[in-house]
């Protein structure tokens, strides 16, 4: 009996669902404008037209996320530090930079038809922004429900533009060539629960049945 207990253990851990990040993904493309340095005279400016650029991003928390103003959609900010981030790895400089801040933002907005979300980890004092579409629920269940974001069939990564003002970038976009979105996993029915209550029972129907041949 006590093998069975330890057993129905083990397998009510198994069906716990793994951490996960709430958004996540990747996306490659080219840069469609863009220069570098900025503002250095003393070296060569790189065109970065063209450049291969590939990024990632991960959305880890919504922890404090509250709406910021309503318009054609909700904005929400006050997440933890670094709750947003995105890196973007540009060919042509060599260099990976990554995005966060105090006061990350996601927008969402919903037209009926087409849903929305852009990713804005250094919030309104920067411009990296990543822009994500996907039809009607793809996306979000309610506008007004941040908890309810995830990557449903459809989830597009679109648009991706970076300017972080320490890294004497002039404005630069990236269009798009291949992407891949993650979302929160939808939980499975509950069939792992129901084996192990089914192994307690065998268990303590065993239990009963030595108690019944032993008393005879």
């Amino acid at each position: 009996m006590k093998i069975l207990f330890a057993i129905a253990g083990i397998l009510w851990l198994s069906v716990i669902p793994a951490q996960a990040d709430v958004l996540s993904g990747s996306f490659s493309g080219v840069a469609s404008s863009g220069s570098y340095p900025r503002n250095n005279p003393f070296s060569p400016v790189v065109d970065l037209t063209g450049s291969p650029i590939t990024g990632t991003f991960n959305v880890t928390s919504l922890v404090g996320a509250s709406p910021t103003y309503v318009g054609t959609g909700i904005s929400y900010t006050t997440f933890a530090a670094g709750s947003i981030n995105l890196t973007f790895y540009i060919a042509s400089v060599g260099q990976t930079y990554s995005s966060y801040d105090l006061y990350p933002l996601i927008a969402l907005e919903d037209d009926g038809k087409l849903q929305t979300i852009r990713l804005q980890p250094g919030g309104l004092t920067f411009s990296d922004v990543l822009e994500i579409t996907g039809p009607e629920g793809s996306l979000f269940d309610s506008i007004a429900d941040i908890s309810s974001l995830h990557a449903g069939t459809g989830a597009t990564v679109v648009s991706a533009r970076t300017n972080f003002n320490t890294r004497e970038l002039t404005p630069t976009v990236v269009t798009i060539q291949s992407q891949s979105i993650n979302g929160q996993p939808i939980p499975e029915p509950a069939s792992g629960p129901l084996l192990v209550v089914g192994l307690i029972s065998l268990a303590a129907a065993s239990g009963v049945r030595r108690t019944v041949i032993h008393a005879v």
